[in-house]
């Protein structure tokens, strides 16, 4: 991929459906830096929840009911 094409999809060019971003501040994979800063370019398709203390890709092991909780209100007005 070109880094113009990584520029663009950082700021949240080209997004027309909503995005549910789910990250920990905690990761020791990857930062959450790039996802608060798109959540905020574009916080009218973005909506973005933290989980502290989970590790990557175990968000749902930190807070199950939290976890849910954020997919079904996102989801729920897109259905």
């Amino acid at each position: 991929m070109n880094p113009a094409t990584l520029d663009r999809l950082a700021l949240g060019d080209g997004l027309h459906a909503p995005v549910l971003l789910m990250h920990s501040p905690d990761d020791s994979v990857a930062a959450a830096g790039p996802a608060r800063r798109l959540a905020g370019l574009r916080d009218d398709l973005v909506w973005y929840q933290e989980f502290p203390g989970a590790e990557h890709e175990a968000l749902w092991n930190s807070d199950p009911e939290g976890y849910e909780d954020t997919v079904r209100r996102f989801l729920t007005p897109l259905l």
